[in-house]
């Protein structure tokens, strides 16, 4: 006779399977951002919604590991955790981040990049939103997006594919239409399956805290000290620098303020999320106003001011958080407005 499963084993399993899902949707989410609006030779396939997925749940796991650990409950904790993302996106996944030796300018342009506008832009800013109904936001922001995402895919048609394309070729504007509209499209569902899945309130375990740490140990080894054997004393640095101040915000934010993930718990309807469709169509009218009408020239100044952008972008978005983190902390209820006691 077959003993019945406990209610509360089957509630951690139950759990355990949701969390799965958020994550493996929400990694869909950022690799939309972090990919396929950057690399767009590889168009969109199942490789964009199965193995690239798969992969960078490595990176994307410390992030929201780190959202729930804090618990983030502001902005900057956020910043935070999108720079832990861009560091292992480049510093694990792949060794790009260690082309300037010791300098801080390729981890500045990669927190600019994955940071900033997948994890905290792509993420979190547009599942709130999403989450608050504010389809206005939404909209001028999938139009700043879009009119970015077009400018790029022109500037990075003037050069050859990477070597891992070696049959892409620039796109029309036609073409990179109806990619962009995939991209879009997939982009949304998977914001919107997120509010199905999103899990409830649960403190990460030690043994998920093993097992995020030794994927991305293991991952290390493997991909990058072969090629870059003093890696891991840059990444040290660079992760230490975001988990030091991380760890300092947990007694510097108010405790009376709801965590991050539990104010994007929700569901999300389609009619605001079909919003999100604006960013694809400003991309391809940037994309064809620029290819068709700005000289190659005026093409490479935008390559030049968009990397810059980046760079200062993360910078500042470091900068920023890390002193907001180590700022002293608040007393809840107290009022920033002068004192009038004893005024006449």
């Amino acid at each position: 006779m077959r003993t019945p499963i406990s209610s509360r084993r089957f509630r951690r399993v139950v759990s355990t399977v949701r969390i799965a899902l958020w994550s493996f949707v929400g990694s869909i989410v950022l690799v939309m951002i972090s990919e396929r609006v950057y690399w767009y030779w590889a168009g969109i396939g199942p490789a964009s919604l199965v193995e690239l997925p798969a992969f960078y749940l490595v990176a994307a796991l410390p992030a929201l590991w780190l959202l729930r650990w804090l618990p983030a409950r502001e902005p900057h904790q956020v910043v935070l955790a999108g720079a832990l993302y861009g560091f292992v996106v480049e510093g694990v996944l792949t060794p790009v981040i260690y082309a300037d030796g010791p300098l801080p300018i390729l981890a500045a342009l990669f927190v600019g990049w994955h940071g900033v506008l997948a994890f905290v832009g792509g993420w979190y800013l547009v599942h709130r939103w999403l989450v608050e109904r504010r389809r206005r936001g939404l909209v001028w922001l999938s139009m700043a997006a879009g009119a970015v995402w077009g400018g790029w895919a022109a500037v990075a048609a003037l050069g050859d594919p990477p070597a891992e394309f070696p049959a892409a070729q620039p796109l029309v504007p036609g073409a990179f239409g109806r990619y962009a509209l995939g991209v879009g499209i997939t982009f949304l569902l998977a914001h919107w399956l997120l509010g199905f899945v999103w899990p409830l309130r649960r403190r990460p375990t030690r043994w998920s805290t093993a097992l995020i740490v030794g994927v991305a140990v293991v991952y290390l080894a493997i991909a990058v000290l072969p090629a870059v054997p003093w890696a891991p004393a840059k990444l040290a640095v660079l992760v230490g620098g975001i988990l030091w101040p991380a760890r300092r915000s947990r007694s510097s934010v108010s405790p009376v303020e709801p965590p991050v993930l539990d104010r994007l718990a929700g569901r999300v309807r389609l009619r605001d999320a079909a919003v999100l469709l604006v960013a694809p169509a400003t991309a391809t009218t940037t994309y064809g106003l620029a290819t068709w009408h700005v000289p190659p020239g005026g093409l490479v100044v935008l390559y030049w001011v968009a990397v810059a952008a980046q760079v200062l972008g993360g910078g500042v978005a470091v900068v920023w958080a890390t002193r907001r983190a180590l700022a002293p902390p608040r007393t809840p209820g107290t009022s920033k407005a002068p004192s009038t006691v004893g005024a006449p």
